[in-house]
């Protein structure tokens, strides 16, 4: 997988560390990322019985899509989560029907 920058949730705090925080969140890599987010990206893969790239391709996806809207950014995981798990169980379920 190729490294691209993505956002991501972060905590920031006050001053001159709040800047640092913000520019560090723009250039994020994929690998950053995953590496952040890796136990759920594990758990939903082995959960989904998918490979891990999908799953971890699906995750950024939707954090890339969610995160800019976001207001209270400590609730992203749980909604990426929930996102990943529900596009994994869609495409499982077509997988079925069509064999």
């Amino acid at each position: 997988m190729h490294a691209r920058t993505l956002p991501v949730a972060g905590t920031q705090s006050g001053g001159d560390d709040e800047h640092r925080d913000l520019d560090r969140r723009e250039t994020m890599t994929t690998a950053d990322i995953a590496s952040l987010h890796r136990s759920t990206i594990e758990e939903l893969a082995a959960d989904s019985h998918s490979p891990i790239e999908l799953v971890e391709q699906l995750y950024h996806d939707e954090l890339t899509v969610l995160e800019p809207h976001a207001r209270i950014r400590v609730y992203l995981p749980l909604i990426v989560r929930r996102k990943v798990r529900e596009t994994l169980r869609q495409r499982q379920a077509t997988t079925k029907v069509s064999h």
